[in-house]
């Protein structure tokens, strides 16, 4: 798509340059092509550090869950689907709690159900090794170590949570 771009923008700009005679004209021309190529390469740069974080989190031996601030899963990695015996688009825009042994209890603030290791983790600001257990697709528990931090927006709102469980079987 972005050299399909690239291609379409340079025809556009020949045509352009060619059918105007006055030289500004031209040089502003140039200058707004010149942008457009700093907007396309900075598309694909974020393009490579998108992929390159993919395959940091591919790569990665715990399981990772990101979830919003109502405890929705948003992503997971490999690790994650692996231990706990789903599909990706089984978990994505699911409950954390369907992973949870305990039970959810009530936060009056928001008047939502948010499991209790996230209480915790809104309590604490952040979790390191604490012990609970996931269940996976086939109902079994398996003992884990979460450890989990809060996720901040630009501008100081809390948007949701990071988790990384290993498992302690």
């Amino acid at each position: 798509i972005i050299i399909e771009i690239q291609d379409n923008l340079d025809d556009l700009y020949e045509r352009l340059l060619f059918s105007f005679s006055d030289k500004l004209l031209g040089e502003i021309l140039k200058s707004q092509r010149d942008y457009i190529d700093l907007i396309v390469e900075s598309i694909k740069h974020k393009e490579d550090a998108r992929k390159y974080i993919e395959n940091i989190l591919k790569s990665m031996l715990d399981a990772l869950i990101v979830v919003n601030s109502k405890a929705i899963i948003k992503k997971v990695n490999k690790a994650a689907l692996d231990l706990l015996e789903y599909e990706e688009t089984e978990l994505i825009g699911t409950p954390m709690q369907i992973l949870l042994e305990d039970e959810a209890i009530e936060n009056d603030s928001e008047e939502q159900k948010l499991p209790t290791v996230i209480q915790k983790l809104i309590s604490e600001k952040f979790l390191y090794n604490y012990n609970t257990t996931f269940i996976t697709r086939n109902g079994q528990e398996i003992p884990v170590s979460f450890s989990g931090s809060m996720l901040f927006s630009s501008d100081g709102h809390l948007i949701g949570f990071v988790a990384i469980i290993r498992d302690l079987r």
